[in-house]
């Protein structure tokens, strides 16, 4: 019964060890998409604060007042909206 135990005790520790190599490369996966996406968020947010910066500039040839006006609105949407809503 003892040889039984003694053999056992190595076949887990193997099935263990597989086990958490298998997470590990897993979460190895896991972190290079999130590393990946946080790449692609960060491209579409850096476009997103371009094309604002270009309105903001068409704006302004068209308006020279807008500045001062785009403040105020800013403000107001600033109090009046969550963007989690939107």
């Amino acid at each position: 019964m003892v040889f039984l135990f003694t053999e056992e005790k190595p076949m887990r520790e193997k099935e263990e060890a597989q086990r958490l190599r298998l997470m590990e490369q897993e979460l190895a996966g896991l972190a290079e998409h999130l590393d990946q996406s946080r790449l692609e968020w960060r491209g579409q947010l850096d476009e997103m604060k371009l094309e604002i910066e270009s309105l903001k500039a068409f704006l302004l040839e068209r308006d020279p007042q807008f500045s001062g006006h785009f403040s105020k609105i800013k403000a107001q949407v600033f109090r009046e909206k969550n963007p989690e809503w939107m």
